[in-house]
């Protein structure tokens, strides 16, 4: 452990272990470098950009996400403009793409 690992529960800092970094939030939470609470038994997910993600699956990370083809493996027919890209609250269930009637994969661009 480090001096900064040393430090009292309350105050944050970090620590350098063998799976990557861990923080102490001011809360005294220690979380690795997935943002999962340690300890807890309980985690705090959150998508890296360039992510994929499919129709269905749970929203991790509000952001901004884009159209990375059909989930059936197809490309066509091309969704709208409108449907190409999406803001998408975490939480959320990723949608289909209405137009086509099909289950898509969406990338994460932006996280807000």
């Amino acid at each position: 452990m480090t001096a900064a690992g040393a430090q009292g529960a309350g105050s944050a800092g970090h620590w350098k272990s063998a799976f990557g970094v861990r923080l102490y939030t001011q809360a005294g939470l220690v979380l690795d470098s997935r943002a999962r609470v340690l300890g807890l038994g309980m985690e705090v997910s959150m998508a890296a950009i360039g992510s994929r993600f499919r129709t269905g699956q749970k929203c991790t990370q509000t952001g901004v996400y884009h159209w990375d083809g059909y989930t059936d493996g197809t490309r066509l027919p091309a969704p709208t403009s409108e449907e190409r890209v999406i803001t998408l609250d975490a939480g959320r269930i990723f949608p289909p793409v209405n137009s086509a009637d099909k289950g898509a994969y969406w990338v994460l661009k932006r996280a807000t």
